[in-house]
């Protein structure tokens, strides 16, 4: 289970399988934390949806992605 910043990047990669925060404001970060330290549905959902996320990398597809964009900058 997590709570994860709402900035882009790293709310692309959670997805749905975190609760998000804005980074710059305490009060969600504390919320978000209470939120998955206490309610135990959400925590098992979010670390059912968590797994889910994680089997679809892979170090076989993350090497395929960086190769198209070698290949891509390589022929210009």
């Amino acid at each position: 289970a997590a709570a994860a910043s709402a900035s882009p990047p790293v709310a692309a990669l959670a997805g749905d399988a975190a609760v998000l925060f804005d980074p710059a404001q305490p009060a969600q970060i504390a919320t978000a934390l209470l939120r998955v330290w206490t309610d135990t549905v959400l925590r098992e959902d979010l670390i059912r949806r968590g797994r889910a996320r994680a089997a679809g990398y892979s170090w076989e597809r993350t090497a395929r992605a960086f190769q198209q964009i070698y290949l891509a900058l390589a022929n210009g």
